[in-house]
């Protein structure tokens, strides 16, 4: 009678519990897989940006901590790391900004450009240095290509002492510009012969 049926709902019962249990359990074993997998790609990032960090990519360094940040928030080592370079990256940037201003104002456009640069590697959105970057193309480069460009037009026209002296002005611009260096080298070699010439 009325036994036999309870006893067959709680038989069912406790097979639904188990059921219940083992998908509970397989559920866990895969919440644990992935948190093993969490932190296996946490770890994979931080050991990225460690190795980075030491060869001082510091913005390879940073996108792997901020990887590594996205994979688990919490992750205090990645955040310490981060800050840590941050500290590091705004002393380099300051001093190569002071570097830069300074060449800029001893009027060695070239070398301040290339600190400018420099600077850009420690801080790629650094709106200062775009700008001076920026400020140095527009004056000095203009003022180069047009020195250099008059420089050639006189000496195509042979007047070699007017090429000389744009030839000198483009290298107070850029010292290390080759071309203008072997040209002066060409007009001091010219100019002599005439020299001798006109004796």
């Amino acid at each position: 009678g009325l036994g036999y049926s309870f006893d067959v709902m709680g038989k069912g019962m406790n097979e639904d519990l188990d059921r219940i249990k083992e998908q509970m359990d397989s559920l866990t074993a895969a919440l644990q897989k992935a948190e093993e997998l969490k932190t296996k790609l946490y770890n994979r990032a931080i050991a990225k940006g460690d190795s980075l960090l030491r060869v001082r990519d510091f913005q390879g360094a940073i996108a792997a901590y901020q990887n590594a940040l996205s994979i688990k928030p919490d992750g205090k080592y990645a955040q310490d790391k981060l800050n840590e370079i941050k500290s590091i990256t705004d002393i380099f940037y300051n001093k190569t900004i002071a570097d830069a201003d300074k060449l800029l104002a001893q009027g060695k456009y070239e070398e301040a450009k290339a600190k400018y640069l420099e600077a850009l590697k420690f801080k790629p959105d650094s709106e200062y240095a775009k700008n001076k970057l920026k400020d140095i193309e527009e004056k000095y480069g203009t003022q180069y290509r047009n020195a250099l460009a008059s420089a050639d037009m006189f000496f195509a026209s042979k007047d070699y002492k007017r090429a000389k002296e744009m030839y000198e002005k483009a290298l107070a611009i850029n010292p290390n510009d080759a071309y203008a260096k072997q040209r002066l080298q060409e007009l001091q070699k010219l100019m002599g012969d005439q020299e001798v010439y006109n004796r």
